[in-house]
């Protein structure tokens, strides 16, 4: 596997509920109608590879080929236990040794956070890494974590959330991310004694950090935050209640109007393929998930976002702000 000049961004492309056949060929269309400034290398199975080697390739594109991948129904321990040589784990190693500078999979979730933490390193002073994802609001989007990667959370950790958050969005041109803590109601003393200590703690902050309290599961889409912190277990049900409730009102307004282009923006707004997958943060790799059932416009938008990532150097953003607030 060499590196070349231009970025090099890892794509797993096995586990997924897509066919990754399938999935590839779509990516490729694609691509062939952007001018792409990286390369990709793509890590599959051997009879997959050869398979998509003859498929026409607008960028240049390598395959690194093992003899395993984990899948959707596995156990992750298990599955990092017994296939150490499973594409996703071999993508993680290329990141740790920098023959790829990103990891992209649509694969098994628990496996990803278990893989990172034995191919990666953390960041210094970081205890926990968190899943970002970008969800839709009336105005921009907002950078939601923690929504899977730690079922419980201290108070330190969801202040560490808040700080990688604040680098994310930083990283996508927000100058000064406004911070909130999803929770059941606006008043201080409302949630469960980690979110009430970390409101404390990023209160003592404002002056650094654009804190604006406690936000209610129904304003969180308002757009008057940037950045909204909570556990992995509150995270990952809002964020699949959110695709799900908007799932339903797209096939509501269906059956109610035939205004075509009204349909066609509400499907923009609500499709999680318009977003560019959820980032494990806080470790020292940029590593990309995206959701399982992904198509290749899903995975070409997680691509161009970790490219963006990458050219504003993310992990670096992050590190000086751990520096700052001296987590």
């Amino acid at each position: 596997m060499q590196k070349a000049n231009k970025p090099n961004i890892g794509l797993d492309i096995m586990g997924c509920e897509s066919s990754p056949d399938t999935l590839l060929t779509s990516l490729y269309a694609l691509l062939r109608k952007n001018e792409c400034p990286f390369t990709i290398t793509v890590f599959c199975t051997e009879p997959l590879a050869a398979a998509c080697k003859k498929l026409p390739r607008p960028i240049p594109v390598d395959f690194v080929t093992t003899s395993s991948s984990v899948e959707m129904n596995e156990n992750p321990l298990k599955a990092l236990r017994t296939k150490r040589d499973a594409t996703m784990y071999v993508g993680l190693n290329a990141v740790r040794e920098k023959q790829v500078d990103a990891l992209i999979t649509c694969g098994n979730t628990g496996a990803l956070i278990a893989g990172s933490y034995r191919y990666l390193d953390p960041l210094q002073g970081i205890r926990r890494p968190a899943l970002v994802a970008l969800m839709p609001t009336k105005k921009t989007p907002v950078a939601v974590l923690d929504v899977g990667a730690n079922v419980t959370c201290d108070s330190k950790m969801l202040y560490q959330f808040a700080l990688m958050g604040r680098a994310f969005q930083m990283a996508r041109g927000i100058d000064a991310p406004r911070i909130g803590i999803l929770n059941i109601g606006e008043e201080e003393s409302k949630g469960r004694p980690e979110f009430r200590e970390v409101y404390s703690l990023l209160e003592k902050s404002s002056s650094s950090l654009s804190f604006i309290g406690n936000i209610e599961g129904r304003c969180a889409f308002d757009g008057n935050v940037d950045v909204l912190i909570t556990d992995g277990f509150t995270g990952n049900v809002f964020l699949k209640t959110a695709e799900g409730v908007s799932s339903f009102l797209v096939d509501q307004a269906e059956e109610l109007t035939s205004d075509t282009s009204l349909l066609t923006q509400l499907k923009r707004i609500s499709d999680y393929e318009e977003y560019p997958g959820a980032l494990l943060s806080g470790v020292d790799g940029l590593v990309i998930k995206c959701h399982g059932a992904s198509n290749g416009r899903a995975v070409a938008n997680a691509i161009m976002g970790t490219h963006q990532l990458l050219a504003k150097n993310f992990i670096t953003s992050v590190q000086k702000c751990l520096a700052i607030e001296d987590v």
